[in-house]
């Protein structure tokens, strides 16, 4: 089809002034009355009629692009946005479009470049976009372009739909641009599929592509977070290789990824190696190596770090220090970590409440109440704010002190402050209360956090049990345990071995079972180990087969229980069943276990019975 120039500007200025004067008649009609052969498409039978207005504006910008000669077509192109516009309304407005689409738009020609790209820009919906792709390609049987193929690609990797783009690769088998290649690789990389950026990059290598530096730094971030130190050293490996320089964000990261591993030897190597550079990494770094090092208890490589950071020019900040200081208080090494804290005020540092809140709970968990209330007055008297926090550790300090009038005081006066109904509070206070016997009252502040919607949690129920266990008051404390079974609340293992113990002592071994029992039935996480005291007590009454059920539990799941193995074959030796109590012996020497000399003895009259 071939249409003259000349005819088709005059067709266009036609319409153009048309639709100035408003008058939006059918721009199809103008193309009917002009063809150099009297049709529009040799290959459409139908009558003009037929033909929509979309299809014929469409048919003539293939005419346009077909012709020799360039002709202004800019009309036409803004009345193709409006169909394509239209299209993507469509897609949108009717869930199963795939069946109606052609019938609505009969005779698009969709396999047009022209059509298809408009739709797709018209459409933001991504799964949309991915949708009518593939339409397209079943709807025109036809290998799709690769433009097209990036658009669609490009827009899934840039909404992290990590597993689409997985799936549209392999479908299509098409080959990415590098510059979607990368964006992939970053896609891949925050929805942890690490193993197969790492295979993006490396193909982005083969290619020549020079990989950003910020995507490897973000790829290693990622790898950081998800504690993937094999793709870590990969990706490291593959920085070497591409010539990309090392930057001190990138070296940091590194060092952050081996004190997370807790390989602290690595990390503390690397800065060794950095330093003789020249080079240190930021404080941010230094602080994350310091502070492994501490958990570790490497206190010597603390301070030969910080030594190396005074020489660098790199001056510790406050947070360098009270880093150093909880890692003191952690390792029991509270008298150093108040020597750093006071010398820090006389250098000129302003300690602020974190700090301040820190070291008066080491102080109080070392019984230096003195030092604490001193640092409590040293706050008020500086202005310095105190939060929830302070005066939780303040009141926790107060009760393991046995100081029970001033932690009432304080208490008081954190509920005048809006500190004192909170979970964290009310356990701290049950808990002071029942170190120091008052078990009742701390039943009753249990029942006052009912009344104040405040919900107990596994702390509040353990120290309610235990306090009632301590008392002896089994009954109270099995109410209680059956309260946390119904809510599923997990106890912790040595409340639940001081409850079943108290029980078996007390002549309640029954009791003790049907506790396991109950709460084995309802797949709670039970220790095993809450066994051992079961079994001791049925072996002092003789009841050898349940002993030995419960026996067989324990070792099936990994537990070797010497003082339940140790009792039951005493028990055995004496009721005389000489041949199970030297099994179970044998048993014990296998796994390493060294006899008692009453045991060792009842062995050897046993093997004389069983001679004789």
């Amino acid at each position: 089809m071939l249409i003259k120039w000349r005819g088709f500007s005059s067709l266009l200025g036609n319409v153009w002034l048309r639709r100035r004067n408003g008058c939006l008649q059918c721009v199809a009609s103008q193309i009917q009355n002009f063809s150099c052969s009297g049709e529009l498409r040799k290959d459409d039978h139908r009558k003009p009629d037929e033909i929509s207005e979309e299809n014929r504006i469409l048919w003539a910008m293939e005419a346009c692009k077909t012709s020799k000669k360039r002709i202004p077509d800019e009309k036409l192109q803004v009345r193709v946005i409006e169909v394509a516009k239209q299209i993507s309304k469509f897609i949108r407005t009717n869930p199963d479009w795939e069946e109606k689409l052609s019938e609505n738009f009969p005779g698009v020609n969709f396999g047009n470049p022209a059509v298809y790209k408009e739709v797709l820009r018209s459409e933001t919906d991504v799964r949309l976009s991915l949708r009518f792709y593939y339409w397209l390609r079943n709807h025109n049987s036809l290998s799709l372009d690769p433009a097209l193929s990036n658009m669609v690609f490009s827009r899934l990797v840039k909404a992290d739909a990590a597993h689409a783009a997985m799936k549209f690769l392999g479908d299509t088998g098409f080959d990415p641009k590098p510059q979607n290649l990368e964006l992939y690789a970053r896609c891949l990389c925050k929805t942890a599929f690490l193993d197969d950026a790492l295979s993006v990059i490396q193909r982005l290598r083969r290619t020549g592509y020079s990989v950003p530096r910020s995507t490897w730094n973000f790829a290693l971030s990622c790898s950081i977070a998800a504690g993937r130190g094999d793709v870590l050293s990969k990706l490291q490996e593959e920085m070497v290789e591409s010539g990309v320089e090392t930057e001190m964000a990138t070296i940091g990261c590194n060092m952050q990824a081996l004190c997370h591993q807790k390989d602290t030897v690595k990390a503390y190597e690397v800065l060794r190696q950095v330093m003789k550079a020249g080079h240190l990494p930021d404080n941010i770094f230094m602080n994350r190596l310091i502070s492994a090092l501490c958990r570790c208890g490497d206190f010597e490589k603390v301070s030969e770090v910080l030594q190396h950071m005074i020489m660098m020019g790199r001056k510790p900040d406050i947070y360098t220090y009270k880093v150093i200081i909880h890692g003191l208080c952690k390792q029991g090494r509270t008298y150093e970590g108040f020597m750093i804290f006071n010398e820090l005020k006389r250098r000129g540092y302003h300690p602020e409440t974190v700090m301040y809140t820190l070291m008066i709970h080491a102080l109080c968990n070392e019984g230096n109440i003195g030092d604490a209330k001193e640092l409590w007055s040293e706050m008020i008297s500086k202005a310095v704010p105190r939060d929830g926090h302070t005066y939780n550790a303040m009141l926790d300090g107060l009760w393991k002190n046995g100081l029970i009038d001033e932690a009432e005081k304080h208490y008081k006066e954190m509920i005048e402050r809006g500190y004192g109904d909170t979970l964290i509070v009310y356990n701290t206070m049950i808990t002071g209360l029942c170190l120091n016997g008052n078990v009742e009252e701390a039943h009753r502040r249990f029942m006052e956090m009912n009344v104040k919607g405040i919900t107990p949690n596994y702390i509040t129920y353990s120290v309610m049990i235990n306090g009632y266990v301590h008392l002896g008051n089994t009954k109270q404390a099995v109410r209680l345990l059956n309260e946390c079974a119904n809510k599923r609340i997990n106890l912790s293992t040595s409340t639940l071995v001081q409850l079943i113990t108290k029980l078996s002592e007390d002549e309640h071994v029954e009791e003790a079972i049907r506790i396991w029992e109950f709460l084995s039935d309802n797949r709670l996480d039970l220790p095993h180990l809450c066994l051992q005291p079961i079994i001791c007590k049925l072996s002092k009454q003789e009841k050898f087969e349940p002993a030995i059920h419960y026996l067989c539990l324990m070792i099936n799941n990994g537990l070797r229980p010497r003082q339940a193995l140790s009792e039951l074959a005493q028990a055995l030796s004496t009721a005389d069943k000489f041949d199970c109590a030297f099994f179970i012996q044998s048993y014990m020497l296998k796994i390493g276990f060294l006899l008692d000399d009453n045991a060792a003895n009842k062995n050897k009259c046993g093997e004389i019975a069983l001679e004789q």
